[in-house]
């Protein structure tokens, strides 16, 4: 069975990765000392990922990295690539109080998140993940 590691600390993505993918071995490869997520875009932070994650996993295992991140329409895309730093460990309560003072939807219900912006609704969406594979 082939080997993947996951260049990550999230065991979230390790378990999507394992449903997406039964017929790979995949292990997480978290470490106290993760790359510096600097990317411009998702893609990038990937790739700098797998690439570290190939300097740390065995010579017979592939290696994968990820990214993600949030991109709230009533801040303008932000905080984008830059929301784990952005965030600083709490991403919920920086998300509330940067949202602070923003219109509300008009009526007592969560917007959708899948309808395009209108009027005064605002909201934020998680971006999907861009992955990088790194060859053995």
């Amino acid at each position: 069975m082939p080997r993947l590691a996951l260049a990550s600390g999230n065991l979230h993505k390790l378990e999507e990765l394992r449903r997406a993918l039964p017929g790979f071995e995949i292990e997480l490869l978290g470490r106290d000392d993760p790359p510096p997520e600097d990317g411009a875009t998702y893609e990038d932070n990937a790739r700098i990922k797998a690439r570290w994650g190939r300097t740390h996993a065995l010579d017979d295992t592939w290696t994968v990295g990820e990214d993600s991140g949030i991109e709230s329409v009533a801040l303008g895309g932000a905080p984008g690539v830059r929301t784990a730093r952005w965030a600083a460990g709490d991403p919920v309560g920086r998300m509330l109080e940067a949202l602070t003072g923003e219109d509300e939807p008009e009526s007592g219900e969560p917007p959708d998140p899948h309808a395009p912006p209108s009027g005064s609704r605002r909201r934020a969406s998680p971006k999907p993940s861009s992955a990088c594979l790194e060859a053995q």
